[in-house]
């Protein structure tokens, strides 16, 4: 079983073998690289963290990720503001942490694994939180990544289809999930 440090070394041998040489060619062709993909599944670099029922590796997090010293960064965080006559009028604030314990004093979240919440303070103030699990990938980042690939995956026809040049999410049809229904 690998551990991190073999694990960081693979990705920067793919990165730099693998990866780099060919990044312009990919680029001036539009395509996505499905060779690079198979050849980070051939070096151990994707399903870490998926159980080994599923394919994946069964890396705990301290296997994949190392273990994480006192007085290392451990949680980040950041602000972006939109600002309206001087004041503040739309903040977004995005805190990730590598475990619940870390960064105590920050904002946390009201389940175990962290959440995605949308705050709206005004009359009346309103709270949406959205806590996202995926079977094939335990750990807090779970739902967040399986959401965030679930819509990369459902843009590809539409950006392949799209003009030469940046592509951007307002560009895009929007995605629903009227084609995961199925009646029985």
């Amino acid at each position: 079983m690998p551990n991190a440090a073999d694990l960081r070394a693979a990705a920067r041998r793919h990165a730099h073998e693998v990866v780099a040489p060919h990044v312009a060619a990919w680029e001036a062709e539009a395509r996505f690289p499905r060779e690079a993909a198979h050849a980070a599944a051939g070096d151990g670099l994707l399903g870490l963290f998926a159980p080994k029922a599923v394919g994946g590796q069964g890396l705990t997090f301290a296997q994949g990720m190392g273990v994480f010293e006192e007085g290392t960064q451990g949680a980040f965080r950041f602000e972006v503001q939109g600002i309206v006559d001087g004041r503040p009028l739309l903040v977004v604030e995005h805190v990730t942490r590598i475990d619940d314990d870390c960064a105590p004093d920050w904002p946390t979240s009201t389940q175990p694994g962290g959440i995605h919440r949308v705050r709206i303070s005004g009359h009346p103030n309103l709270d949406v939180t959205i806590h996202g699990t995926e079977p094939g990938e335990p750990g807090a980042a779970g739902g967040g990544n399986a959401t965030a690939a679930n819509r990369i995956v459902n843009a590809i026809p539409a950006v392949c289809a799209a003009a030469a040049g940046p592509v951007s999410p307002l560009d895009l049809p929007p995605i629903t999930g009227a084609r995961q229904v199925r009646r029985r």
